[in-house]
């Protein structure tokens, strides 16, 4: 790791560290003047763009390819799972989501549009998102190829051992941010993963596993064992599943729906609606969450919104025979064991799965983090409990002025995307001069909108950050101690976790925390970026593009140290850094790709490092808690320092 510290340095600091140059230097600057400079930079540009169309694997389309584009095509879906796929069944009492919308329609519609409903479908020109033109991908000796035949997708694959399969694609998971492929294997109803996803923001193919926050030496080698989907994914991928697992080559699989269907949510439906046919009505028969109290109805959601264990070898079992005994309505923890922290954090789900104070930090685990939250654990006797509904609703209502599509993202009742999520408890601050007073913010700024304090960006999955639910105040004794980001810092991105403390202080009497020189004197999002671990450095890539950031943040100072995370080791890290960058001005078309042998990589990095430190009259904020002296130059002892004192310890979130 220290090798790869001081090449980082050398490469990126190649250029503009803060140094006087010497007279033979200077008259070469003066010679050269600008127009030297930028033929240089060109003549770079053009290496670092021929490397990366060289890695560039599939076309992109100008016309961006996502689950609302294929469905304005009109085609029909396909209902009946293709051979060698797990099947649907109806069984205990589940009918599918079929039999709700005659009597449901406007609310199975809205179901339909959320992406519960596309959490897992049969492979059909209806479903598959990207267009499959030439679909020829490698990286690191593996091959994947995809074609259609007819209306039949195939994937053919050829492993690092040389071994080749060809067989048809079966399902598809996921619709919203990245889709992958799962194709038969011809051993019963088991089926493999294919081995690359398409990221639909970005209109790419990437290796599956580059999704998720590996360390190089596991992102290379990882993969998705036959029967993955049969006994895992569909836990919380499919409705009333039944994994029917007799060994690693038989599996028959059965399932009521793809996707989390009504079901899922609302319990079997066939004698609701017999007795709905018989009598014209019954809401006996069937469970609805909101109804269930707020603790109750929130473990609906728990059941697969939060950390699960199946350790347990009788309770793993049944799981593979049976599938899972929950039913809504029941008591959550008599059937599923929902896994909370140990406090041995040398134990590995510990370590991979929760901040070091107990707070998760997996995104789309939200019930471990609501049960770590004052709103929600407390009796009920002074106010509201909080639960999922209090924010959320799997049904858009009918009033609710918002476009089908855009509710489904975060499927919010109307409203809850302001501080109308907080103050349907807190009512006090609906008044703006108490929520001034309160916040010391602008009533129209992201410090006064409650949720960027209190629930912020600390939860990572699937190259991205996802806010907290653990509802807290900010604590820079936290940050300090666990390393966990708080609200302040990741909204200020110039300040140091001293100001924060500072503030805190004086606005709320939190007490300080004693704080070492480098925390009171040296950006916290510099150090984050320097010498956080790769989930630390992740979660700062990512603040660093944040629109919210970007209001309350000079941003003409942090390609720099952009530069150092597109050469991390850890794809994931390289991968947001290169978003985040596109999102400052004058790096908008930047050249750039993660996936690119290293060279090509930090070859592209260093010329976005000089296109920064060519610009000094747009580089305009510098101090020395930016290491950054005066524009155009940064303090490369200093951050070489940072550098070598990296956390390498390895993290690892499969998420």
């Amino acid at each position: 790791m220290r090798l790869f510290v001081v090449v980082t340095v050398m490469a990126v600091l190649a250029c503009g560290c803060d140094r006087s140059a010497t007279p033979h230097e200077k008259q070469r600057e003066v010679r050269h003047g600008k127009q030297g400079q930028q033929q240089e930079l060109s003549r770079e540009k053009r290496l670092a763009t021929n490397s990366v169309k060289a890695n560039t694997k599939a076309e992109i389309r100008p016309v961006r390819r996502t689950r609302a584009a294929v469905r304005a095509e009109g085609l029909p879906s396909r209902e009946v799972p293709w051979p060698g796929s797990p099947e649907i069944y109806h069984s205990e009492g589940y009918t599918g989501s079929l039999s709700c919308k005659e009597c449901h329609d406007e609310e199975f519609r809205s179901w339909e549009e959320s992406y519960h409903s596309t959490m897992t479908q049969i492979a059909s020109r209806a479903t598959v998102i990207p267009r499959i033109e030439g679909v020829n991908l490698n990286y690191e000796g593996l091959h994947g190829s995809l074609e259609w035949r007819d209306d039949e997708l195939w994937a053919t694959v050829t492993g690092p051992n040389g071994t080749t399969v060809e067989n048809r694609v079966a399902l598809t998971t996921g619709s919203h941010h990245v889709q992958a492929f799962w194709y038969a294997t011809g051993d019963s109803r088991v089926i493999q993963m294919f081995p690359f996803s398409f990221r639909i923001a970005e209109q790419r193919w990437i290796p599956v596993a580059t999704a998720f926050l590996l360390p190089p030496h596991l992102e290379t080698h990882m993969s998705f064992s036959a029967g993955n989907w049969n006994h895992s994914c569909s836990q919380c991928h499919a409705t009333n599943i039944k994994p029917l697992v007799t060994n690693a080559q038989k599996m028959q699989t059965q399932v009521s729906d793809f996707g989390i269907s009504c079901e899922s949510c609302h319990g079997p439906g066939e004698q609701h609606i017999a007795v709905a046919q018989e009598e014209g009505s019954d809401n006996e028969h069937i469970v609805n969450p909101v109804n269930l109290g707020a603790k109750r109805s929130t473990e609906v959601c728990g059941q697969c919104h939060a950390v699960l264990s199946l350790d347990d070898e009788d309770a793993k079992e049944d799981w593979l025979k049976h599938g899972w005994r929950y039913r809504p309505g029941e008591k959550l923890s008599e059937s599923k064991t929902i896994l909370q922290p140990t406090g041995d954090f040398q134990d590995s789900i510990d370590t991979t799965t929760f901040w070091g104070d107990g707070v998760v930090r997996i995104a789309g685990r939200e019930y471990n983090g609501l049960l770590k939250s004052p709103c929600y654990n407390h009796d009920g006797s002074a106010g509201e409990i909080v639960s999922c509904a209090s924010c959320h609703e799997s049904h858009r209502g009918s009033d609710d002025p918002e476009e089908l599509a855009s509710w489904a993202h975060h499927t919010l009742k109307s409203g809850m995307r302001s501080n109308l999520a907080c103050t349907q408890c807190h009512d006090e601050y609906k008044d703006e001069q108490k929520l001034i007073a309160h916040t010391h913010h602008a009533v129209d700024s992201g410090g006064s909108e409650c949720m960027n304090c209190h629930m912020p960006y600390t939860s990572y999955g699937l190259l991205k950050a996802a806010r907290s639910h653990t509802i807290e105040s900010p604590s820079v004794a936290t940050t300090l101690e666990y390393g966990r980001p708080n609200g302040c810092n990741q909204c200020h991105l110039e300040t140091t976790l001293g100001w924060t403390a500072d503030h805190l202080s004086k606005w709320y009497g939190i007490e300080s925390p004693e704080l070492p020189e480098e925390d009171r004197t040296i950006s916290y999002a510099i150090l984050s970026a320097l010498k956080g671990n790769a989930l630390q450095r992740a979660l700062a890539a990512w603040t660093i593009g944040w629109s919210e950031a970007h209001k309350a943040s000079t941003m003409d100072w942090v390609v720099p140290f952009l530069g150092f995370l597109l050469q991390d080791n850890y794809h994931a890290v390289r991968f947001i850094a290169a978003r985040s960058l596109r999102t400052i001005p004058g790096y908008e078309n930047a050249l750039y790709d993660s996936l690119a042998p290293k060279a090509e990589r930090d070859q592209a990095a260093k010329v976005i490092y000089r296109q920064w430190a060519s610009q000094p009259e747009s580089n305009q904020t510098t101090g020395p808690e930016l290491l950054i002296s005066h524009p155009g130059r940064v303090m490369a002892k200093q951050l070489d320092d940072f550098l070598k004192q990296r956390d390498t310890s390895i993290i690892f979130i499969a998420e």
